[in-house]
């Protein structure tokens, strides 16, 4: 049992709080051919090392980085990006240096003057002004302007192309990652109201979750922007209609606001960028104000940020503007951005002179008055978009950007960003082009940690002949959530694909692609998809076609939970996550000498996205049974990793014998998945020179006890198709009759799928393996190991691929 004195301050971990106690089963092990545990007592501290050092891309660990399966192309070392001396200005700045400098300057008078207008009174019928309206040549631009695919031949159907095969997951190529995430939800009431252009938050003060989206009013003709509201944690939404209207609103965006306080911008038809305010917390069904600015030309995608409360609070708006180039006499798009101190009740407003360079899709976030600005910018030359940040107060011009995509000649997009205090997290698409007319997108991070003063990237958060696109990024307590539309090579249907990290979105630390739609039907718009983070539960929101035939588009919401994850983990200059060595300080699986002393090590990881902070017991085991355990004290941080090494273990017998490690066998860690705590490796253990060799016993080279020179029947595993896709059948020969155990292992030893383990007669046996795990999950493409212990001892293992 386990000891419940209290450890000499020296033998604590004073650097993380981890201790790991060494406890030896009470009494001796038994004699013959069970191991032989050591008859002291003792303690062992380790310390939980983390994966990030200095906490920079330089300071990366070797092994780990920002790799998935999903990236298989090459993107430049990353390193701290440039920021650039930039062609920009401002309004202000033009109309304070040279309000009439030439017949070529941009002249005020040409332009129609920005009106800030209350509108409180006249929602829901408010009569048309003398503005320019949009007309359909602007709304194709619009259209053109948030088609993530911009019109890219093959990908992206119609919804009419819906049809029965949608509930056949595998035509996509891509499964719901089921152990993270719940079943899809439809969010709203089923209508036919098209809701689309989804952005959801959450509020600090109780925790409930709103999502803002436009859609057709039911009954109506116009588009109008709907609130919705959940007080479960997502299981439930309320829905509402915010003032609206006559004329069409669209692309709606939210924020809230330290005291709870909801803002919400969206567009009006007749070029207005309208903003709302409640007049409570946590209150959608009543409105304060509703307020815009008349810009008198089309307008598209505006985004909001909030900070501190009420009337005292901070608010920016920024959004894309469709005017004329007065040097060019040609409409371009442009950017403006509006700021208030007062709760948004009131603003300021700025613009970027039309310049030839047309700006689009902006993102906001903030620190106080310092405002985090992303957008992306064409090239006049060579129509290549490039994606810029640049930090500023919030009555800045943000002239002197950082270009996130100057490594590359490709063209980018659709940029998203998002910020805890100085930590700025950006994602954007990339349209990779192979030269002969395939273009598919790619998803790119980029981080800083020091409020832009240094910009780190590019690092390739998905990049693979799949078409991933639209991505979206979130973060709350540390935990970075990044979305994404992901279609398989050739596909023209969308699933919602995910990556999370902890540790404040380090590169290292950021966990495979997750599929997170039940089916592959994601409207693929710009902004379909958004997230954020409620407690421990990672939420996602997104446009979906699913059931268009009937209802047009819908919301549907999916979430996973956030916890901590223990898995093997292979520190760098180890040969494997578990070895045995016969001296000292070596990390290798040696062929080792029965009778004399092993020294045995392992490591294991949270890789999870909390800390661990309760206790919790790992063991080793020999042949399937315990043969010491640990207790750690204090549990182990996300994203760091604890080593147990050179303990002293001796094997009587000779032969081949299973080593492996438990992490977590009580569980008294709550994880999200706990079919990775365990990993298993074969190793050979030969009878001195001189020693005769009792039953199990082996000189090392024979495959089963006995005299060497005795024939004995032959063990054969094989399996057919290999490499193979979707099944393989194994087949192999049992020499006695007894209990036969055959399993699949990934290459870092862990058990994957438990095919056989029962008695069998002697003979030929087959066993069809389908590439799924004890739980029926679809495993990833790759290397693998059947690995095979017949009744008599002997193992054989084969090697096996699976292609997907």
């Amino acid at each position: 049992m386990v000891s419940s004195h209290r450890y000499p301050p020296s033998l604590r971990m004073r650097s993380r709080g981890v201790v790991i106690a060494l406890v030896i089963l009470a009494g001796s092990a038994a004699q013959g051919a069970e191991p032989v545990a050591p008859e002291s007592n003792g303690r062992l501290t380790v310390r939980a090392k983390s994966l990030v050092h200095a906490g920079l891309p330089t300071a990366r660990e070797p092994g780990l980085g920002m790799t998935s399966d999903r990236v298989t192309r090459s993107f430049p070392a990353p390193g701290p990006l440039e920021t650039r001396l930039s062609h920009r200005t401002t309004g202000r700045m033009h109309d304070a240096s040279a309000p009439d400098a030439s017949a070529n300057a941009f002249d005020a008078k040409r332009r129609a003057p920005f009106r800030d207008v209350d509108l409180t009174a006249e929602a829901g019928n408010l009569a048309s002004t003398p503005v320019a309206q949009s007309d359909a040549r602007v709304r194709e631009r619009i259209r053109e302007a948030t088609d993530l695919l911009r019109g890219r031949g093959g990908a992206g159907g119609a919804p009419e192309g819906h049809d029965a095969r949608a509930n056949d997951p595998a035509r996509s190529g891509a499964r719901k990652t089921a152990a993270a995430w719940s079943a899809d939800h439809l969010l709203a009431n089923a209508t036919s109201m098209d809701d689309e252009y989804v952005s959801i938050a959450v509020s600090p003060v109780s925790g409930h979750l709103y999502a803002v989206f436009e859609a057709t009013d039911l009954g109506g003709t116009d588009r109008d922007i709907h609130i919705a509201r959940s007080m479960d944690d997502g299981a439930t939404w309320e829905v509402w209609e915010m003032p609206s209207f006559s004329l069409d609103e669209y692309h709606p965006d939210i924020a809230i606001d330290a005291g709870g306080y909801i803002l919400v911008t969206w567009i009006r038809d007749d070029g207005y960028v309208l903003r709302a305010k409640t007049a409570g917390p946590d209150d959608p069904t009543l409105w304060d104000w509703v307020h815009g600015l008349s810009v008198g030309e089309p307008c598209m995608a505006p985004a909001i940020a909030a900070k501190r409360q009420g009337s005292n609070g901070k608010v920016f708006i920024a959004a894309s503007w469709y005017t004329v180039n007065w040097d060019l006499l040609q409409y371009e798009w442009t950017l403006l951005w509006m700021w208030s101190t007062d709760g948004g009740e009131t603003i300021q407003f700025d613009y970027f002179v039309p310049d030839g360079y047309p700006d689009f899709w902006p993102d906001v976030a903030l620190k106080g008055s310092t405002c985090y600005f992303m957008n992306a910018e064409q090239d006049p030359g060579t129509g290549v978009i490039d994606i810029l940040v640049v930090a500023d107060s919030m009555a800045g011009a943000f002239v002197s950007p950082t270009n996130l995509s100057d490594w590359t000649n490709m063209t980018c997009g659709f940029p998203a960003i998002a910020s805890e205090g100085e930590k700025v997290y950006m994602v954007f698409q990339l349209d990779n082009d192979d030269g002969v007319g395939n273009i598919d997108g790619d998803i790119v991070y980029a981080y800083s940690w020091d409020g832009l003063d240094q910009v780190f990237g590019p690092y390739a958060m998905v990049s693979d002949p799949f078409e991933s696109i639209g991505p979206t990024i979130f973060a709350k307590n540390g935990i970075v959530g990044c979305y994404w539309l992901d279609a398989p090579p050739g596909g023209d249907e969308f699933y919602l694909a995910s990556r999370v990290a902890a540790l404040d979105g380090h590169p290292d630390v950021w966990g495979e692609v997750e599929v997170a739609s039940d089916l592959p039907y994601v409207n693929p718009t710009l902004h379909s998809v958004a997230g954020c983070i409620s407690g421990s539960t990672i939420h996602a929101a997104w446009s979906d076609r699913r059931d268009f035939p009937t209802q047009g588009l819908n919301i549907y919401t999916t979430d996973r939970l956030a916890a901590p994850n223990l898995e093997p983990y292979v520190p760098l200059g180890w040969s494997a996550t578990l070895t045995a060595a016969d001296v000292p300080g070596e990390r290798t699986i040696d062929s080792l000498t029965a009778g004399e002393t092993a020294y045995v090590s392992f490591a294991f990881l949270n890789d999870g996205l909390y800390d661990i902070t309760t206790d919790f017991r790992v063991r080793l085991t020999l042949d399937g049974l315990q043969y010491a355990w640990w207790l750690v004290e204090g549990g182990v941080p996300v994203s760091s990793y604890v080593t147990l090494e050179d303990y002293p273990l001796s094997v009587p017998t000779g032969g081949l014998h299973i080593l492996g490690y438990e992490l977590d066998f009580l569980d008294e860690v709550g994880e999200l998945d706990e079919s990775d705590n365990s990993h298993l490796a074969i190793v050979n253990f030969a009878v001195p020179t001189g020693v005769a060799g009792g039953e199990g016993a082996t000189d090392g080279n024979s495959s089963s006890g006995g005299d060497p020179s005795i024939p004995e029947a032959v063990v054969s595993l094989e399996a057919l198709p290999n490499p193979f896709n979707p099944q393989t059948q194994i087949r192999f020969s049992n020499p006695v009759r007894g209990h036969v155990s055959l399993s699949i292992y990934s290459p870092q030893g862990r058990e994957v799928r438990r095919l056989i383990a029962e008695e069998h007669d002697r003979g030929l046996i087959d066993v069809s393996w389908d590439g799924r795990d004890d739980r029926a999950r679809a495993v990833p493409s790759g290397v693998y190991f059947a690995k095979l212990r017949t009744p008599d001892g002997r193992f054989t293992e084969t090697k096996l691929t699976l292609i997907r």
